[in-house]
């Protein structure tokens, strides 16, 4: 199948980048004053696009490595120092800004175990971050990442995929009734930022993958009736409870809502989810996200988000201001870290020829 089929999720990576974006605008020492239903159900109800992310992640792993992984293609050395080093470089430097900006010992103990990215396995871990508050997904997504080479055993069929996603929902669901209330965790704990509770999610994205040929012949045929499903869904996830009987119905109800979406993203054509802004925000989505709070609180100590007044208009121009700043602050950042690199590998090949002669 070629890449392209797989463009459009570019719009929906960027969908839900925006969505997180405009979600912390809301809700991180607002000053806005607005109700109805938008403001106070529909934009704080965008926190559970962390999922989307996740189920991205799980389909865009299995894009990239799970043929290599099974063919036995690529060894597990080069497939952890290419996830290492995608990720990392960025990471560590929003890290090392906020532990700079925290400037506490418990900044600096936090900072270290976030740089070395196994701080999704740490208990309670969606608690205990204050140098950079989103990092818990990261957390959780690299977390996924160590387990892929096993998971990707799991996915040899398709039989084994749907019975490991099964036994993945009953993980699940064992998390949710038992291993996390406050016999083991803390109060206020994200059941999201453990890899066993999450998994169900990633495993969503990579049943997908594995059904990717059929998908896009199917949505290519009635792609107005799935986008309509898509639509309805959408909907639903609104008009029923997230909880019922103090059971936990939201996070089933987004993997069943963004299943869907990806399932039309993988076969339909559509200018909205594959263009070049959509593909330009998706290439730089996790930078984004991670950095967006930071460029956030830098904006509040000009108090940007009272320039025009505290409604709606504000809100929106604030918007595009965080964005565009975060978009720029983005790109200095890469730009830094690739003439950093090359910095470093030109040392290394002065050092290489002194060490000839």
């Amino acid at each position: 199948m070629s890449k392209e089929h797989y463009n459009n999720i570019d719009g929906v990576r960027s969908f839900a980048c925006l969505g997180i974006v405009a979600l912390h605008l809301l809700g991180v020492d607002s000053q806005f004053m607005l109700d109805g239903y938008i403001w106070n159900r529909v934009i704080p109800s965008w926190t559970i696009l962390v999922d989307l992310f996740m189920l991205i992640s799980g389909f865009g792993i299995c894009a990239g490595y799970l043929n290599r992984l099974q063919e036995n293609k690529i060894s597990l050395e080069q497939f952890y120092m290419r996830r290492w080093s995608k990720i990392l470089p960025f990471f560590a430097v929003i890290t090392l800004i906020g532990i700079i900006a925290e400037h506490s010992l418990s900044g600096l103990a936090e900072g270290t175990i976030e740089i070395s990215l196994l701080f999704g396995m740490l208990p309670n871990n969606s608690n205990c971050f204050e140098v950079n508050g989103v990092c818990w997904t990261m957390g959780t997504i690299f977390a996924f990442y160590i387990f892929f080479p096993f998971i990707s055993c799991l996915l040899k069929n398709r039989r084994r995929a749907w019975l490991s996603f099964a036994g993945s929902v009953i993980i699940a669901l064992l998390c949710d009734l038992y291993f996390m209330t406050d016999k083991f965790v803390v109060e206020d704990f994200k059941n999201r930022s453990s890899i066993l509770y999450a998994l169900p999610i990633f495993m969503a994205g990579c049943l997908i993958y594995l059904y990717r040929a059929e998908i896009s012949k199917m949505v290519r045929k009635i792609q107005w009736l799935i986008l309509f499903v898509c639509i309805l869904l959408s909907v639903a996830y609104y008009v029923l409870p997230d909880e019922i009987s103090g059971y936990e119905f939201r996070d089933a109800k987004a993997i069943i809502v963004f299943s869907a979406w990806m399932i039309y993203a993988v076969g339909a054509r559509s200018l909205i989810l594959n263009n070049r802004f959509m593909r330009f925000i998706s290439g730089i989505s996790m930078e984004i996200y991670l950095s967006h709070l930071i460029v956030l609180k830098g904006l509040h100590i000009l108090k940007f988000d009272t320039w025009l007044g505290n409604g709606a208009l504000s809100y929106i121009f604030s918007f595009v201001m965080l964005f565009g700043a975060t978009v720029m602050f983005v790109i200095v950042i890469k730009l830094f870290l690739k003439y950093f690199g090359i910095f470093i590998q030109s040392l290394r090949k002065k050092n290489k020829k002194e060490a000839k002669q």
